[in-house]
């Protein structure tokens, strides 16, 4: 791993709840708000957003997203002493009835969510409590720093498959009754669909429509977020994307409506997703993006 993640992880093991996971969370924010990586790019994206807000209650979003990414690295770090933690940590969840009736059943679920409060414990609470999650990931851009997070996964009992693995391996986790979780409010790329995202048409991940097609098996969204440090809620609630049609029409109406519940999500908690993303490329090329 990178000395900057060992630096970090070296600190982490002398956590605990309290003073000390205060003052490394500070840490880890001002070096962020410091050296302002992606600032442009996470303004440009709250300017899209939230053209109504001003340029002020815009940055302070900001810096509340800043101080949120310092809290979950944190809680990660003492996660990684003992995952079952997370079963503690978080108060309450919320609609399991919608994971628990087509697992009853024999059928997979496609469980979608956008990066929104802490979901790397999300997933090790579901892991933790006993469902049997399987994430689709892409590898970290510092491959240094993989083996780390690969470890902390594993550690928890999340099971993960590369996002360039056949799809017939993601088909066959829902095929078995599992659960197959896709983080999807990335930007899709040239293989994306188009579809309306705080009201940009721009494109994204079809994974969850597709496999919903492909096997039948319901979308469900999970929400995340975080009350306090080491205090986190959960909502799982259902994505209707049933329509008439071929393919095709399916899996475009199917990609709008999961959108359309992501973004709900993330409006209840701005503060609390990853505004740093490069979600809105279509708009950057226009050149209507970046704000100072």
């Amino acid at each position: 791993m990178s000395w900057k993640t060992a630096l970090v992880c070296a600190l982490g093991r002398r956590l605990r709840p309290g003073w000390s996971a205060s003052a490394l969370a500070g840490l880890l924010e001002g070096a962020v708000l410091l050296a302002r990586p992606r600032r442009a790019v996470a303004l440009g994206n709250l300017r899209l957003a939230f053209p109504e807000k001003t340029a002020e209650e815009r940055r302070a979003l900001y810096r509340g997203c800043v101080r949120h990414l310092a809290w979950s690295a944190v809680e990660c770090l003492v996660l990684d002493r003992e995952p079952r933690q997370a079963l503690e940590w978080v108060e309450e969840a919320r609609g399991r009835e919608w994971l628990d009736r087509p697992r009853g059943e024999g059928k997979g679920v496609v469980l979608v969510t956008p990066h929104l409060g802490n979901w790397e414990l999300c997933a090790a609470w579901m892991a933790q409590a006993g469902y049997p999650l399987c994430a689709i990931v892409r590898p970290p851009d510092d491959p240094e720093d993989a083996g780390f997070l690969e470890a902390f996964r594993e550690r928890s009992g999340l099971k993960t498959l590369d996002k360039e693995a056949p799809m017939t391996r993601a088909v066959g986790v829902l095929r078995r009754g599992e659960i197959l979780g896709i983080v999807s409010d990335q930007h899709g790329g040239p293989k994306g669909v188009e579809a309306p995202f705080f009201g940009v048409v721009t494109s994204t991940v079809p994974g969850p429509s597709v496999f919903a097609h492909l096997t039948g098996c319901p979308v469900v969204m999970v929400e995340s977020w975080r009350e306090a440090p080491f205090r986190h809620r959960i909502r799982f609630s259902p994505v209707d994307w049933e329509v008439p049609g071929d393919r095709e029409a399916r899996v475009r109406e199917g990609t709008a409506r999961v959108n359309a519940a992501l973004e709900g999500a993330i409006r209840r908690h701005p503060e609390q997703w990853l505004w740093q993303h490069r979600r809105f490329v279509e708009a950057m090329r226009e050149g209507h993006f970046f704000e100072g």
